[in-house]
């Protein structure tokens, strides 16, 4: 035998008919921008990723540089515009790599004496 609602039970029913529905369509959008995520900007984040990695070699090696030149040399000069061009190319791959579920990169405070004592530590092994 059918089970008979009510007026309340009825909108009940109704209220969550339209929350399921309202998952539904949300779980279909989010699987729909992952598998366009995939098929197009998965394989595009990843060149831009390695890329970065390598212009990052190439800004601190560069940057470097710079300190064991005169200041009004051509030397000086040429890596300074070596080190623009990099982070420029940085910036172009950034706008271009594209973040999967249209989420937003979230900053957060670093320890400056930290990351700087790292990187010493790094630069200074032998």
């Amino acid at each position: 035998m059918p089970r008979r609602f009510g007026a309340r039970g009825s909108a009940e029913r109704d209220e969550r008919i339209e929350a399921l529905s309202t998952r539904l369509r949300q779980a279909r959008s989010s699987w729909r921008r992952r598998r366009r995520w995939r098929r197009s900007g998965g394989w595009t984040g990843g060149i831009a990723h390695d890329f970065n990695n390598l212009l990052t070699g190439i800004l601190g090696y560069s940057s470097l540089l710079k300190t064991f030149l005169p200041e009004n040399g051509r030397g000086y000069e040429a890596a300074a515009y070596i080190e623009r061009s990099a982070r420029r190319a940085s910036e172009l791959t950034a706008s271009c790599s594209p973040i999967p579920g249209g989420e937003t990169p979230t900053f957060r405070p670093v320890d400056l004496r930290k990351v700087t004592g790292e990187a010493i530590a790094i630069l200074s092994a032998p």
